[in-house]
């Protein structure tokens, strides 16, 4: 079975194409971050695999659109600090 690859829309409209496989994800870093990723990749329990590959490919999307990481984080600090209540929320 072959893997699809994740697609997402950068921050200035192109379509940016990620793999989504360890072994496709390790061969798209950086040489000098392989043995972290694998490092960490190795040491992830069954519970937190799926955060430390999502990590890891958020480090490859920094690759492509820089801008990116900076959006969603600020997405995420909008949500941490919206009021309870507020547009509609319980």
């Amino acid at each position: 079975m072959e893997a699809r690859p994740l697609r997402t829309i950068g921050g200035d409209g192109r379509e940016i194409t990620l793999p989504s496989t360890v072994r496709d994800i390790r061969a798209a870093l950086p040489a000098d971050r392989r043995e972290a990723f694998n490092e960490s990749i190795e040491n992830a329990s069954v519970f937190d695999i799926h955060a430390v590959v999502r990590r890891w490919v958020m480090e490859l999307l920094e690759q492509y659109d820089p801008q990116m990481r900076h959006d969603l984080d600020e997405l995420a600090r909008r949500d941490r600090d919206r009021e309870p209540g507020r547009d509609g929320d319980a």
